[in-house]
């Protein structure tokens, strides 16, 4: 007598196999839509969070495509080509003040400049803000003196004023009184 040599000798659940096969297909045949549909629905989240970007009115989406970076100022909603770039980031842009002064670099020019408030400062693609200041209120008996720092001339600035550096070079002495 050899192992198995008859089927009354197989254990009852090998026997139900052949019956539960096609339950089997039918289950992997509703689940593989439910599968490639859960996993378009993830594709597709992601894509669109790549393409579709929102700006507020005081924001800026800075742009780092391929071979050059981009800024779109705010507000609206901007669509992106999501093979077309390599980040993209929304950034608040500073609001200044009826006092306060930036100092900005344009890191592929290497120019700088001054920005005065009050206004919201956009920076362009490539600037960088270096330093930020407040202007100094003088009264009628006091001044500053003045250097440029490119040049070496010295100036004297009197009050009643409030004195913002006109250049990015030049920079002022501690209030002194008349």
């Amino acid at each position: 007598p050899g192992l198995g040599s008859s089927i009354e000798d197989l254990p009852r659940h090998l026997l139900d196999l052949p019956m539960m096969l096609p339950m089997a297909e039918t289950i992997g045949a509703l689940l593989l839509p439910v599968v490639v549909g859960l996993g378009s629905c993830i594709v597709l989240y992601f894509l669109l969070k790549r393409c579709i970007f929102f700006i507020g009115k005081e924001e800026q989406l800075r742009v780092q495509k391929l071979t050059e970076t981009i800024v779109l100022n705010g507000p609206g909603v901007r669509f992106l080509n999501p093979l077309g770039y390599r980040s993209a980031k929304v950034e608040v842009a500073d609001m200044l003040g009826t006092m306060d002064y930036v100092l900005i670099k344009d890191t592929i020019t290497g120019k700088e400049r001054i920005e005065r408030g009050p206004k919201l400062l956009t920076l362009g693609p490539y600037d960088k803000k270096t330093s930020m200041g407040r202007g100094i209120t003088l009264s009628k008996t006091e001044y500053l003196v003045l250097e440029n720092a490119l040049t070496g001339e010295k100036t004297i600035a009197k009050g009643p004023d409030v004195w913002f550096p006109s250049n990015p070079h030049e920079s002022a002495s501690a209030k002194k009184m008349a």
